[in-house]
């Protein structure tokens, strides 16, 4: 059926928009589901000890100096090596559900390679690369 000329192209979408949000039924509609993850920042003590440190670290660098390593890698970072958490522990302590390992261990080896960050040595660093895929690994070999 052609459309009727009287009818403005405008009139046409309004009705066309009226018609199709009206004819879905309410329970077909989507519904905006809620996040399944949660950031443990506010309830674990640990983390927020790890995020008072990442505030002193930025606080003390020299002036006109910006930090480049993000706060999520800082904050890994600390838990890791200052509050002396594994790679599967500090994955657990900063969501739920826990943060994939090889995410945290890239976070804490980026730390210490943007920053110059200490480290407890290359055993201890050779147990974090671990949890890498094996295509990533050579990046971090000459920490």
């Amino acid at each position: 059926m052609p459309p009727d000329p009287s009818i403005s192209l405008e009139e046409m979408a309004r009705d066309f928009l009226n018609v199709a949000v009206e004819d879905v039924p309410a329970q077909s509609r989507t519904q905006r589901k809620p996040a399944t993850t949660q950031s443990r920042s506010a309830t674990a003590p640990e983390v927020a000890a790890a995020d008072e440190w990442v505030s002193h670290w930025r606080n003390s660098l020299p002036p006109g100096y910006k930090g480049r390593a993000t706060t999520a890698s800082l904050r890994a970072y600390a838990l890791w090596h200052h509050q002396d958490f594994e790679v599967p522990d500090v994955a657990a302590l900063l969501r739920d559900p826990p943060l994939k390992e090889a995410t945290v261990a890239n976070y804490v080896l980026e730390a210490i390679r943007i920053e110059k960050l200490p480290h407890a040595g290359r055993q201890k660093l050779d147990m974090v690369i671990y949890h890498l895929d094996k295509n990533v690994q050579g990046r971090y070999q000459r920490l």
